[in-house]
């Protein structure tokens, strides 16, 4: 049952994943580096669903072939820890555009966006899978079984699996730690300082609704990170030295599993959810084929009222009009 619940999870996440990936690259007014990285979350999305929790939990294909089992769960928690990296730098990126606003069109260039989302692919990915390959292609091909002999934890690619999982894991957890909290004092500075002034203006009161919700949505999207990846990857990591046991192996399997297979598609929701201009755009493609004078109201009387107001408005104009008129000649 828990197979099926992660390939169902994997497809609809992949469609979702992928029809992001194709509007933000569809319209011209997302086409900039600010957007590139969480196009590149998107289509790590639709890789993990795609290619990995479909063929691993939807059929026994990925369990009977060698290659497969050895190299495809190496591969998913690759992508795992590049959703990390990737919420990591676009963090710092939202950071730097917030405090530093006249420096962030030099340092985010589309030359250095680009650079950036390749060096993280290939950290994350890249040499997983080439570490992944060398050691298959060393295994003794005396051994009957290379799917348990790849599942061995002294292994060379699972020690370097563990090696890169606990660092890429730790450098995004630090990330976030340092920009919520620099967001945090930050606001709490400006906060202090808008206060000294009895009545603070219209401008301010404003201010301090915006940097309320930076940060809410700064605390979501780390609280996401803490609650559905973090537990997942230290248990994976520290799973093969603790005492055997069934309750904690279930909750690991049943929970902590399910929910970080989740993550690579919560972060681009939330991220979209965010993200004013993705959603002006998406309104606007939504409305861009409303007609002209078309009232979607589910109440009458208030349609009616609407219309005839638009009436009397018209009537005004043109008894004005035609005053003026009559005034010059």
């Amino acid at each position: 049952m828990a197979y099926i619940f992660l390939a169902i999870v994997g497809g609809i996440g992949a469609v979702i994943c992928l029809a992001i990936v194709t509007f933000v690259l569809g319209r011209r007014k997302l086409r900039s580096p600010s957007y590139a990285t969480y196009s590149s979350l998107c289509f790590n999305g639709v890789i993990f669903g795609g290619l990995y929790l479909i063929p691993r939990y939807a059929t026994d294909f990925s369990r009977s072939t060698p290659i497969i089992c050895h190299i495809l769960p190496r591969f998913g928690q690759a992508l795992l820890l590049n959703v990390g990296l990737h919420v990591s730098i676009m963090t710092v990126e939202r950071y730097v555009a917030i405090v530093y606003p006249f420096k962030y069109q030099r340092l985010f260039t589309r030359m250095i966006v680009v650079t950036v989302i390749l060096a993280l692919w290939f950290l994350a990915v890249g040499l997983q899978l080439i570490i992944s390959g060398i050691e298959y292609a060393n295994i003794n091909q005396t051994i009957v079984d290379k799917c348990a002999h790849s599942r061995k934890l002294g292994n060379t690619s699972n020690l370097i699996n563990a090696g890169f999982t606990v660092a890429f894991s730790c450098l995004t957890f630090f990330i976030l730690v340092y920009v919520y909290t620099r967001v945090l004092i930050i606001i709490s500075q400006h906060h202090r300082k808008i206060q000294r002034h009895l009545t603070p203006s219209d401008e301010d009161q404003k201010a301090i609704k915006t940097r309320k919700k930076a940060i809410i949505q700064a605390g979501l999207l780390f609280g996401v990170y803490l609650v559905f990846f973090l537990p997942f990857i230290l248990v994976t990591v520290l799973l093969p030295y603790l005492t055997f046991s069934i309750p904690l192996y279930n909750f690991y399997v049943h929970v902590l599993r399910n929910m970080a297979c989740i993550f690579p598609f919560i972060e681009p929701l939330l991220y979209l959810v965010f993200t004013a201009n993705i959603r002006k755009e998406i309104k606007h493609v939504l409305c861009k084929n409303k007609p002209d004078g078309t009232i979607f109201i589910s109440n009458s009387h208030i349609a009616f009222v609407t219309i005839e107001k638009t009436n009397i408005n018209q009537s005004i104009k043109r008894s004005k009009l035609l005053q003026s008129t009559q005034t010059q000649i």
